[in-house]
């Protein structure tokens, strides 16, 4: 409960998106350590940035439908090919190809324009 309280407060999401936020952080936190088990050692180096990405991304109804729209993604292509190469530069495209949203992540995400097109970039190889 505290993780997602102060997930929520973290992000300022609107008051009517409180409970949405709530589950996109608890999808993404289980997303990514699911991923640092299935890599064995450590995980891949643009995972924490995917995924924290990915969970504000899907915070806003309107960015969620927009990314899904714009990228061609269904809500199961997304959760069931996360282990896809270009399932996660396609997210990651989604933020690098609008400034607004690219400026606004990083910002949230406590990172900077660049490191988000870098690892859009080397998801695209």
């Amino acid at each position: 409960d505290f993780l997602l309280v102060a997930s929520a407060d973290q992000w300022s999401f609107p008051s009517g998106h409180a409970s949405r936020a709530a589950q996109v952080v608890l999808w993404v936190v289980c997303a990514f350590n699911y991923y640092m088990q299935a890599d064995g050692d450590d995980p891949r180096g643009w995972y924490p940035v995917l995924f924290a990405a990915l969970g504000w991304a899907l915070a806003d109804d309107k960015r969620a439908e927009r990314l899904l729209s714009l990228t061609g993604l269904t809500p199961e292509r997304l959760r069931n090919g996360l282990s896809d190469r270009g399932v996660q530069a396609a997210v990651l495209e989604f933020l690098a190809n609008h400034e607004p949203d690219l400026v606004l992540a990083a910002d949230a995400l406590d990172t900077t324009p660049e490191t988000l097109v870098a690892a859009a970039r080397e998801l695209s190889r």
